[in-house]
């Protein structure tokens, strides 16, 4: 896989992991609180690599503010999600400053 490539080699050249994406993948409420959908076979595959790498979803912690980025209303029902994730390593996390309340 190509991202999990990336990572490693970021990380052989001793160099921080900020990844910002729209991954066509689900992780759910089991990574993220407040996540509508159960994990996607995508999502898992992402989760993989995350696990593998110590990496760091940052939507799922206290320096990130919302979880939900998209409203999308029909007739009949109103369609919630989690389109994009901000991933980084440790190193990155620690450099991570939240403003506001």
């Amino acid at each position: 896989m190509k991202l999990l490539t990336e990572v490693k080699n970021a990380k052989l050249s001793d160099n921080l992991v900020c990844i910002q994406m729209d991954a066509n993948s689900k992780l759910g409420n089991q990574v993220i609180k407040g996540d509508p959908f159960e994990m996607s076979v995508n999502g898992k595959a992402l989760q993989d690599i995350i696990l593998s790498e110590n990496l760091i979803v940052i939507n799922a912690t206290e320096k990130c503010k919302g979880t939900i980025i998209r409203f999308r209303k029909s007739k009949t029902r109103t369609e919630k999600s989690i389109l994009d994730y901000f991933i980084v390593c440790m190193q990155m996390f620690d450099l991570i400053i939240t403003y506001g309340n």
